[in-house]
C-alpha cells in the first residue's frame, strides 16, 4: 500500500496537477469577481442618434435623381468636347 501511495505521489508531482488546479481556481475567481463591477460602456457613434438629411423617401429619390441627372450631363459635355475635338483633327 505504501508503494502505491509513493507511486501516486509521483504521478502528481510530475504532472504538477496540485499547482495547475490551483492556477485554474484563481483565474476562475478573478474572472467570476469581475462581473460585480461590470465595465461602463459609452455608445458608440454608429449608435448614436443622427439627425436625418431628408424627412421622407420621395425626398430622397428626388435628391438622387437630381444627382444623377447633373452627373449624366457633365459626363455628355465632357464627351462632346471630346467628340468635337476628335472632329477637328481627322477633318
Amino acid at each position: 500500500m505504501a508503494e502505491f501511495k509513493k507511486a501516486t505521489q509521483e504521478i502528481k508531482e510530475s504532472l504538477d496537477v496540485d499547482e495547475e488546479f490551483k492556477e485554474a481556481k484563481e483565474d476562475l475567481i478573478d474572472s467570476v469577481s469581475g462581473l460585480d463591477k461590470p465595465k461602463e460602456l459609452t455608445p458608440s457613434e454608429a449608435l448614436e442618434k443622427e439627425e436625418a438629411d431628408y424627412e421622407d423617401f420621395d425626398q430622397l429619390t428626388q435628391d438622387y435623381e437630381k444627382t444623377k441627372a447633373e452627373s449624366q450631363e457633365e459626363t455628355k459635355e465632357s464627351g462632346d468636347t471630346e467628340a468635337a475635338g476628335e472632329k477637328s483633327e481627322d477633318g
